[in-house]
């Protein structure tokens, strides 16, 4: 959490810091969290064995690493009609036991989770489907070495973390404008300070993962409206930033500001779809202090592109807070 300068329902940030004695807690909460929610999610259809790994035996037996590609072997194999894909129910009528082929074929997905495996975007979906494509791996290839469990363990939570890696812009993402003047940079900061005017605010940082936390307690989906609209809120800030016409000496701040902004967007995205993604937001939920500081910050960036044009503002124009500094409300 960002700590208050002044009273609870104003105060002004400079630089600010973070509170590691609670950031700590709430990344854990949320995680915790969300692997109890991925975990029901595969217990509606997996077997608990399925799940865990081989047990650890003494000794040590050296293993290629490099050769470890769980996913081509198992989906290979699983593929029953040769088209390329591999379903969810193929995967489980391959490597299922024989006898729980026919409990699977009585069963009736709930649609809420069979929308959720059908998704190509739920992280969830993706680390359970390559979580029970390792385990198989390591079953029917006896793999009891620890080390190269780890490994590949290591492998499938790595591709899930690249998937929520944001987009980088550049140059040419945005307006640049042929030309100048300091009335044009003038209008470019007021524009600039009305996108970003409510960017945080006090009120996010009182409902936003407080809101979250509370639907893990409680499962009351409507705690997780605010950071819902907290994330529609950014999308539109996002898409402003890359239509407003940008002095050619503003060019590399509005690009800096505009990658902070967007990297803000995804962390409140991929955290807003805890209920059905709890995997995607558990990863999310661990970048928020630092991405709401740095986010806090583009304002210093500008304020110092503003310095350095000698650009000032009167206390009557919205890019007086490039003068004053940002205020949560």
């Amino acid at each position: 959490m960002i700590k208050k300068r002044v009273n609870k329902r104003d105060f002004t940030y400079t630089e600010g810091y973070m509170d590691e004695e609670n950031k700590k807690p709430l990344g854990r909460v949320a995680l915790v969290g969300a692997l109890f929610l991925s975990l029901l999610l595969l217990t509606a259809f997996i077997p608990a064995r399925w799940v865990g790994l081989e047990p650890k035996v003494s000794g040590y037996t050296p293993i290629d690493f490099s050769s470890i590609k769980p996913a081509e072997e198992v989906l290979k194999e699983s593929d029953r009609d040769n088209n390329g894909t591999v379903t969810w129910r193929e995967l489980f009528e391959a490597n299922l036991p024989e006898g729980e082929t026919l409990q699977l074929e009585a069963t009736t997905p709930d649609p809420k989770i069979q929308k959720a495996l059908d998704d190509p975007n739920n992280l969830t979906t993706s680390f359970a489907k390559n979580l029970i494509v390792s385990s198989t791996y390591i079953k029917n290839n006896n793999i009891t070495d620890p080390a190269a469990q780890e490994v590949i363990f290591n492998g499938i939570t790595q591709e899930e973390l690249n998937k929520t890696a944001s987009k980088k812009y550049t140059l040419g993402d945005i307006k640049v404008a042929k030309k100048e003047s300091k009335e044009s940079i003038r209008v470019y900061g007021n524009q600039m300070a009305v996108i970003l005017k409510n960017i945080i605010t006090v009120k996010d940082l009182e409902t936003d993962l407080p809101g979250v936390i509370d639907y893990l307690n409680t499962k009351n989906e409507k705690s997780v409206d605010p950071i819902k609209k907290t994330a529609t809120y950014m999308e539109n800030v996002v898409g402003k930033l890359l239509l407003v016409e940008v002095p050619p000496s503003a060019a590399l701040y509005h690009i800096s500001v505009l990658n902070q902004a967007v990297v803000y967007r995804d962390v409140v995205s991929n955290i807003s779809k805890i209920i059905d993604d709890p995997v995607r937001a558990s990863i999310s939920v661990e970048k928020y202090p630092k991405t709401s500081l740095d986010t806090l910050r583009i304002f210093i960036t500008l304020k110092n592109y503003f310095s350095v044009q000698k650009i000032t503002f009167t206390s009557s124009e919205a890019g007086y807070v490039f003068i004053t500094g940002y205020t949560l409300k």
